[in-house]
Parts: C-alpha cells; structure tokens; sequence
C-alpha cells in the first residue's frame, strides 16, 4: 500500500466510524426505552421467580419437618437473593441467620478437587499421574489396578470397590491412615472403570498427595488456598469450630418418626472430620454464595482467577456414567455430578452427614445468559429438601413446566420407608437354641477392623470394636444367629444380624456382622486355639512361648519375605545381623510397634513398646536415645506399621532397620538366633 493510497484509507475509516458514532447515538437513542423496559421486564421476572421459589421453599420445609436452612441464589457475579429460615434447634427459638454455619458433608468433596486443580495449575501435579508415583505405598486389591490408578481415578468414583467402602473405620474410631492402609483388602464389586460406586476413602488418598506435594495438611491447604482467597473467613475445616461456634447450627435426625437434635458433645461428632477431605468443611450461606459464584464462573470470583479455566472445565466434565432406573441422564465429575436438563446441563453436588444436608447447583454461562446457581443448606439429614428445591428453582428461572419435586421425593421416601419396615425380618416363633454362649467369647480378627472381642453379658453377648472401643449388644435370635444393636445415636436401633460360623463339634471359627459387611469386609475370623511359638527376646536370651495365633502356612515364608521391603531407604537387618549386633555390644532399642490403636501390652518383655500414632519426636527422644540402632518390627507379616514407624523413626535422625512383620520372621528362621 503506498502513502496515498493509506491516506484514503485512513480518511474512509474516519468517515466510517463517523457514521457508526452518528448512527449509534440515532439508535441508542431509539433503543434506550425499550432497553429499560427490557431491564424492568427482567427485573419482574427474576423477583416474581423468586418470591414463587420462596412460597415453595418454606412450604416443602414443613413437609420435611427441616428445623431450619438458609439459602442463597446467584446470578453471574452477583448474589440475586439470600435467605436464612427456622431455628438452629428444634425446641429452641434461637433462629438460623445468614451466618449461621452448617456441616456441609460431601460438598467438600469439590473443595478437595479444586484444591488439586490448583496444585495442577502450578505445574506440582498432572491429572493423570499415577498415584504410585505420588504415594509409593498406595495399594489396591488388585496389583495390575495399583499400578494403572491415577490422580484423576481418585475422584471419579470408578474404583471398582463396593460403594462406600470401609465407612464404618471411622465411625468405629480409626483415622484418615488406616483408612488409606485398608484399600488393599476390598475385594472389588466390578471390574476397575467400568461402574460408578460412590466412595469417600478415595479423597483421603487425593488429600494426601497435596500434602505430601506441599508440605502442608488438608485443613491448612484449604484454609490458604481456597478459603481465604474467596474470603471464606467464617468456613473452617475442624471439629471444635463446629461444636463449640457461636452461631451454629445443630444436627438433627428423625428417630422412630419423630425429629431429635443431636448434642454437640456426641461421642461420633468427629467422624466427619476425620473424612475431612471427603466431607467436613463447615461453612454458612454467606461463604458458600461466595464459593458457588466462583465454580459456575469458571474459577473467577470477583475478577481474580483462582483456577484455570482448563482446570474448571476439567472438574466439571462427566467421567463415569451413573447408572439409574429412571429420570435423567447424570455422571460423576470429579467432586461434581453432571445432570443433563432442559434448557443446559446442571453441575451439582449434595451432601450429608449424621444431622444435615447440602445443596449446590450451578449453571455454567454461555453466550448470552450469565451463569446461574443455588446453595441450600439444612439441619436434618433424611431430607431431599435441598435438592428439591434446586431442581425447583431452575425449573422456575428457565420456564419449564412446574414440577412438585419435593412432592415426588417426600410421596417416594414413604414408599421406601412403607417397604422397609414391611422387609424387616421377624423372629422365629420357636428360634433353635444357641450354643452356651461361652462358646462364643473371645477374640476375631480380620484385616481391616483388627481384633473385636466378643463377651458374654447378663442379656446376651457384646461385640466391642474399633479404638471407640465401640459396644454392639447382641441378643439371641435363631441358633447362632443374633441381633445386634448398637446406641449410634441418642437412642439405641437394630442394626442387623451377627451370625457364628459353628461346626458340628460345636468349635466357632468365625462370625460376619451385617452393620460391617455392606462392602464385603464384615467377616471375621477366630484366631485357632492350637497355638504356635513365638520367641521372646529377653537381653541376650531367647526362649519360646505359646500364642494364640493362627499357625503360619508352611512355605510361605520365602514368598512373604520377598514382599517385606526395606524402608524410606533404611536397610533391612538379616537374623545373622540381628544376632551379631545383639552381641556386639553396640547400643541399639528394640521397638515394638503395636497397632495404632492397640493399648495392649507388648509382644517382647523389656522391649519400648508404643501404638504407632504415639510415635513422635517427644515421645521418641524421651524413650530411646538418640544415636541408638533402633530394629522395628510388629507381631504379623501382614502388620503395615512396622514400615510406617520405621519411616517415622528415620526422620526423627535414628538409624532404622526394618523388617516388615519381624516375629514371625524370627519364629519361622529362629534357629539362626540360637547359634
């Protein structure tokens, strides 16, 4: 183009854009009535919506007999409307606020998955890693689906195991490791990916390689990287600041059709926490209007971004398809659920714990409609309340025909009900005797829940289980056969039947309890009477005394020990190397790690003997000196805490040698200690 020719050009595109600023002010002129009156028309619409959503919000609360929830709706970056209703405990006046804070439950599942997203932005994380990489002692039941499971695996709830696999550890007591160590005894359900089973063991998994990429736990994790960019400052992720808060509201539960609070000093408060990355968030309306303008804007809240868009757009794609009977078609995200609907696809996720439930729905934005959501929260947890009155709202804000949903849902949760005290069992007219019920004492094991003891007591039999040291009561009810029960809540309910596996001879070899045994893990075996050695190791003399433990296979042992690995590069000590340090006079300390709930007695007279959670820098300087060989081992070769004392030890600045499941191995190639 040369000098004259731009200079046309440039005094047609001033001429241009002349007629466009004459023209757009003609039309703006013309148009700005009606733009208003646009406006105005929205503006009607959206409050009619609104006051047509509330009428039915606190219509469908009664219904459920919820004692209070609070609500908040928004639209693009702003929020159109938020309301608190009811009381914070039923029989109290004290009336739920915008501030009052509610357990969240499974809606925190998301925060989990956004706080990888970001550690995926910062370059520390890819979503298909494999966990094995992250976590060098992850362990699936299956090898082949050990080594395949990736970051992304974690959260899509495609693991192949039963639903809700291992729940019941922490309601019995156990914590977020034990957990974790327990995935590598279920049994799978379907193959690896090819079903959705919903699981909160997984998050646990996914917390823990975000700590061990930054150095931080969960709880501080979200609090610096979620909670406080978003200005989350009444949400938090503990216990005490839940029960002991000044504006919180309580748990209920309906108990034999009547609605009970649950006090704030209830002995299983703390399982939620405890799946913390799984479900323990606590938040209020307030917070939580803040958190959903930020997901369904894609990881913006407030003009900043907190999470890439790629990222967002990653969490809220479906990845394992939902199987249902009816209604539409859903698939789990990760941390989300994907809901196909008339006019857009809905992202959601709910959430439940022992005495609330969660609500959080959005639409993403599209060309031209801002994005569009809704977080309800409630105080009583057999409710579909607060999805009811999501799917209610976006039926009501996009004009789709109106639809009693929490009609449907109330009129099927009675049906369901109707069906379950029609399907629950009756006793025997005349059941068959049960042996003397000394035949049943005594101890069972199996991998996860450890040893439970049975006792006999004045009505029955007892089953006490887990570090809560949990009290089932069982009381006879046809031949070995018994019903259990258990004071969960405030009041005490059948939880299903315990069965004992007798011979002929009248020997019990065994039991499986129902409450425990919904994923397969409930089974448990008795350790065999006929005993075996076990060395005691007592100074330099060793002898051999009779357990009550089951007999180790023979030839097992050469398979067992290939599986025992040395530990966080420390070197395993061979019989010969045990035996020669015994008699070197080199300073060394035997420690005998028990289980880390176990407060028993040790296995090896004069050894240090602690659980393994006791195992800390204070409690091991003040036991066993520095500069000591410390030699670490536990009574089984299936026993996991031998390596994580060892790992614990080591970093603690001792010199470790480990074996994984030192007795045994000691008890089957002893001989070499006598030499």
């Amino acid at each position: 183009m040369t000098a004259s020719t731009k200079a046309r050009a440039s005094l047609l595109t001033v001429a241009f854009f002349f007629l466009l600023i004459v023209s757009g002010i003609t039309a703006a002129d013309k148009s700005a009535p009606s733009q208003a009156g646009a406006k105005e028309k929205e503006s009607a619409r959206l409050e009619k919506v609104l006051g047509d959503f509330e009428k039915y919000a606190v219509k469908a609360m009664a219904d459920w007999r919820v004692p209070g929830m609070a609500v908040a709706i928004v639209r693009g970056d702003d929020v159109v409307y938020q309301k608190a209703f009811g009381v914070k405990t039923l029989g109290k006046e004290d009336p739920v606020t915008e501030d009052t804070v509610f357990q969240i439950g499974s809606a925190s599942k998301a925060f989990t998955s956004a706080l990888t997203a970001i550690l995926v932005d910062e370059g520390k994380l890819k979503w298909d890693d494999k966990v094995l990489s992250r976590l060098d002692d992850f362990k699936m039941y299956d090898p082949w689906v050990t080594g395949q499971f990736t970051v992304t695996d974690l959260m899509a709830q495609r693991s192949g195991m039963p639903p809700q696999a291992v729940d019941s550890l922490v309601m019995t007591g156990f914590g977020r490791d034990r957990v974790i160590e327990s995935l590598q005894y279920v049994k799978p359900a379907t193959s690896f990916r090819s079903a959705y089973a919903y699981q909160n063991n997984l998050w646990l998994v996914a917390a823990k390689i975000a700590e061990k990429i930054t150095g931080d736990t969960w709880e501080d994790n979200i609090r610096r990287r979620i909670l406080g960019p978003l200005g989350m400052s009444s949400s938090s992720t503990d216990m005490r600041s839940f029960t002991q808060g000044a504006d919180t509201a309580s748990l209920h539960r309906d108990v034999d059709g009547k609605v009970v609070a649950i006090p704030m000093d209830w002995k299983y408060m703390d399982w939620t926490y405890v799946y913390g990355p799984a479900g323990g968030i606590n938040s209020n309306i307030k917070d939580m209007s803040k958190w959903l303008r930020m997901q369904a804007r894609g990881g913006v809240f407030k003009g900043k971004r907190l999470i890439k868009e790629e990222s967002s757009a990653f969490m809220h794609a479906p990845k394992t398809p939902i199987a249902g009977s009816a209604g539409p078609c859903q698939y789990y995200c990760l941390g989300w659920v994907h809901r196909e609907a008339i006019p857009y696809p809905i992202t959601w996720h709910n959430g439940g714990t022992s005495g609330s439930k969660t609500m959080v729905a959005f639409v993403t934005p599209g060309a031209s409609r801002p994005a569009v959501g809704i977080a309800v929260l409630s105080n009583l947890i057999e409710t579909q309340l607060p999805e009811s009155l999501a799917w209610r709202f976006f039926d009501l804000y996009f004009g789709n025909p109106k639809r009693d949903w929490s009609g449907e849902a109330l009129e099927t949760a009675k049906k369901a009900a109707g069906k379950e005290e029609a399907a629950r069992p009756e006793k025997p007219a005349v059941p068959e005797p049960a042996l003397a019920l000394d035949r049943y004492a005594g101890d069972y094991k199996n991998d996860i829940y450890g040893t439970v003891s049975v006792d006999k007591a004045e009505q029955g039999l007892t089953m006490t289980i887990g570090p809560k040291k949990v009290r089932i009561e069982m009381s006879h009810w046809d031949g070995n056969k018994f019903m259990g029960s258990w004071k969960y809540f405030p009041v005490k309910e059948d939880i299903g039947f315990i069965t004992f596996d007798a011979g002929k001879d009248g020997a019990v070899t065994g039991m499986t309890a129902d409450v425990f045994n919904g994923d397969g893990c409930g089974t448990f075996k008795r350790p065999s009477a006929a005993g075996r050695d076990r060395l005691v190791i007592d100074g330099m003399s060793v002898t051999r005394e009779k357990i009550s433990s089951p007999k180790s296979s023979a030839g097992t042992f050469e398979k067992l020990f290939a599986e025992a690995v040395s530990v966080n590069g420390t070197k395993p000590i061979t019989y010969d190397q045990f035996q020669a340090l015994r008699r070197s006079g080199d300073k060394f300390v035997l420690v005998d790690v028990l289980s880390a709930d176990d407060y028993g007695t040790g296995h090896i007279p004069g050894a240090i003997s602690f659980p393994l959670k006791k195992i800390n820098p204070y409690e091991a300087v003040n036991k066993i000196p520095m500069g000591s060989n410390v030699v670490v081992y536990c009574l089984d070769f299936r026993c996991s805490y031998s390596d994580d004392a060892a790992r614990k030890l080591s970093g603690y600045g001792y010199r470790v040698l480990a074996y994984k499941g030192g007795l045994d191995e000691w008890q089957q190639k002893g001989q070499k200690l006598s030499k």
